[in-house]
Parts: C-alpha cells; sequence; structure tokens
C-alpha cells in the first residue's frame, strides 16, 4: 500500500533518569520489510510467503505492566512497540528484549497502533468516559501533536488506505482521519459492530451484531448497501479480490460477493467464531470457540482438514507456505502442517495465549496474559525461501 512508502528507521533513547526523550528520526527508506503490523502489513490475510520449520528456538521474554488484547504488536526497524490494556505504549529491542521507551496514558489500547509516515496513531479507550481519544504522535519530534476526541469505545483495529485512517466504535460511528488528525467525515449506523472490518481502494465492509454486512464509500462515507447475512457477527472480516470471509456467532463460515452481497458458500463449524481468519491464495484457515481449527477450500467452502484442540480459539494464525502458528487461549501456541493439519510442535505457557503472533526480522513474537511478552526464532538450519 502507498502508506508503506517511506517508512522511518528510528532509535529510541531514554534519560538516566528514565524519562522518555524524543523518538530519533535517522532517515527515510523504502524497504516496506522493515515493518510489520496486524494482519501482516495491514493486508490482513496473516499470510507470509516463506517456508519455516516448525522447531522454534527461546529468545527472550520480558514483562509489561497491563495484558494484552487479541491484537498483534507491531514491529519497525530492529524495534516492537507493544500497546498493553493498562495504556502503556512500549518499545522493546527486537534482538534482546532491552526495554527503549514507554509511554503512559489514562485509558487502555485495545489495537495495534498504526505507523504512518512520520507518525504513530493510536486510540486510547478512556476510562468511565463516553469518548476515546486518537493520539498523533510525532515520531520525529518525539510528541504528541494531536489528541482528537472521538465518540465511543474502540476495539477494532484501525485500518489504512494512503494517508487516511478508519476507525470504528463498537456503537458504529465511523471516521475517516487524516494522517495529520483531522476528521475528513464521520457517520452513525446506528448498529453495534463488534467485528474488524476490512477495506479496498474504495469500499469500507462492516458486519454488526444483527448478522448485516455493510459497505460505505471512502470518498463521502455514505452508506451503499446494508445486507441481512445471519443472526449475528463478532468474528473479523477477511477478503481477497472478489469474496468477503467471514465466521458468525452460530458457527457458519460465509463466503460472499463483495459486489452483489450474494452467498457463494457457508460452511457449519457448528461452535461460535469470533476471531479474524487467516487465508493464502487457494484457502481458508480459522478456528472457534469449541477449539476447532479448520482449513476450507476458498473457491468451494469444502473442507481439507480439521484439527480438534482442547481449549479455545479466538485469535488470527499467522499463516506460512508450509506450516500454520495458531494461538490458544487455553495456554498454547500450536504449530501445524498447513496441509494436513497434523500437529508437528506446541509451544505451552503458564498462562493464556492473548496476541496473533508477529512475525518480524526471522523472529515470533508472542503476548500472553499479565503482560508477558515472549521472543522465539526459527532453526536456522531448515528454513527455506517459499516460491
Amino acid at each position: 500500500m502507498g502508506f508503506l512508502s517511506k517508512i522511518l528507521i528510528i532509535s529510541l533513547i531514554i534519560t538516566l533518569s528514565g524519562c522518555i526523550t524524543p523518538i530519533k528520526l535517522d532517515r527515510y527508506f523504502d524497504e516496506i520489510e522493515k515493518i510489520s503490523f496486524y494482519g501482516v502489513m495491514q493486508q490482513n490475510n496473516f499470510f507470509i510467503e516463506e517456508q519455516k520449520t516448525a522447531e522454534l528456538k527461546y529468545e527472550w521474554d520480558i514483562r509489561t505492566h497491563g495484558s494484552f488484547s487479541n491484537s498483534a504488536f507491531v514491529a519497525i526497524d530492529s524495534f516492537i512497540i507493544v500497546p498493553d490494556l493498562s495504556g502503556r505504549i512500549t518499545v522493546y529491542s527486537s534482538s534482546n528484549g532491552k526495554k527503549k521507551a514507554e509511554l503512559k496514558y489514562s485509558g487502555g489500547i485495545k489495537q495495534s497502533p498504526i505507523i504512518l509516515k512520520s507518525y504513530m496513531i493510536f486510540i486510547v479507550n478512556e476510562q468511565k468516559e463516553r469518548f476515546s481519544t486518537l493520539v498523533v504522535y510525532d515520531l520525529i519530534n518525539g510528541k504528541e501533536v494531536r489528541d482528537l476526541k472521538l465518540l465511543g469505545n474502540f476495539a477494532h483495529e484501525l485500518v489504512v488506505l494512503d494517508n487516511f485512517i478508519f476507525a470504528i466504535s463498537d456503537n458504529g460511528m465511523v471516521y475517516k482521519i487524516a494522517n495529520w488528525g483531522n476528521i475528513e467525515w464521520e457517520k452513525d449506523l446506528k448498529t453495534n459492530i463488534y467485528s474488524n472490518p476490512i477495506l479496498d481502494e474504495k469500499t469500507l465492509f462492516l458486519a454488526n451484531s444483527v448478522g448485516e454486512i455493510l459497505s460505505i464509500s471512502l470518498d463521502d462515507g455514505e452508506l451503499i448497501s446494508r445486507t441481512k447475512i445471519s443472526k449475528g457477527f463478532e468474528s473479523g472480516l477477511n477478503a481477497d479480490l472478489f469474496n468477503l470471509y467471514i465466521g458468525d456467532n452460530e458457527g457458519k463460515l460465509y463466503s460472499i460477493n463483495k459486489n452483489t452481497f450474494e452467498i457463494n458458500w457457508v460452511y457449519e463449524s457448528k461452535s461460535k467464531i469470533v476471531q479474524t481468519p487467516g487465508m493464502d491464495l487457494e484457502n481458508i484457515y480459522f478456528g472457534n470457540l469449541s477449539g476447532d481449527i479448520i482449513s476450507l477450500n476458498k473457491s468451494n467452502g469444502k473442507q481439507n482438514w480439521i484439527y480438534k484442540t482442547e481449549g479455545l480459539i479466538n485469535i488470527s494464525p499467522l499463516i506460512f507456505s508450509n506450516i500454520i502458528i495458531q494461538p490458544n487461549l487455553f495456554k498454547t501456541i500450536d504449530i501445524l502442517e498447513k496441509n494436513s493439519g497434523q500437529l508437528l510442535n506446541q509451544l505451552e505457557f503458564d498462562r493464556r495465549c492473548r496476541t496473533t503472533p508477529l512475525y518480524f526480522n526471522d523472529k515470533l513474537f508472542f503476548g500472553v496474559d499479565k503482560g508477558e511478552v515472549y521472543c522465539y526464532s526459527f532453526a536456522k538450519e531448515t528454513m527455506m525461501k517459499g516460491k
């Protein structure tokens, strides 16, 4: 996407007293692999076309102040940016976990921050207030340049196109915001939305709590269509060139035509789906609250395989060319063979796994309860580039 051009290499300096000093910009560059967001580069397919070994090596772990939502962390250059529900954004070295910087706010941060040109943008859900605060943080000068009050609570991921950010509240307020913090338009849909949105070049797609799929013009915020599909959605939306994919509260996974909103096929998993499904070019991968991890053919909805865990799947997977890395709320990270669903490896933790895995610089980063962040690397001798 265009917003990923001219990303920043940054260095973060802490004074001897522990206070945060401005984030120092070293230079611009055009290498988009130097930054990673929720969903992998904001494409939201959670797919990386590389082959990896299922064997992981522990590197380090640290503990932050608060726990996490289901979002991924953000990585840029040699740093990872960790938001948490205590209202902190902490920056760590991706190589050794050393703390580099920390911002503290009075509310909670539920989604991945966005790095847009020289700014970091995120939303603080204020405590005991009817509004939240969108913060625009200048990475060159190390200070806030704008805070913008938005009505409602924001648990969804921010979505980005070019220099614009789209924010959706739980009660259906939709905002188009320029990267310097000005509202271009706002739209009150008067409906509860608990699903992550997705967009293409012209349209924002949303799913609401009563089972409707909505489309909105990115240019002016006008409602294009509103179609009843299901009894209720909390799963996030995913999309390819022609179709939308989403799971519902009854355990059905839908493929829906993006233009007509006609249903292409429905798969019955028989248990509620709340995660945003992941996908590659041919298949879609998702889990449900009964602990099933399922692979379907995108063209016809036919089941490729099902792997039954004893846990609960509410977090999006990370998909490579040959393996799937799926967090399980019941304290494990399951690593499956992508074509068969066979369990190849499993990491066990003392607390519940909370975040979608972040892949960056050949490392994996996981968040678990009590604010713990873990870093693992792949066994290099068996890694190979996907074709």
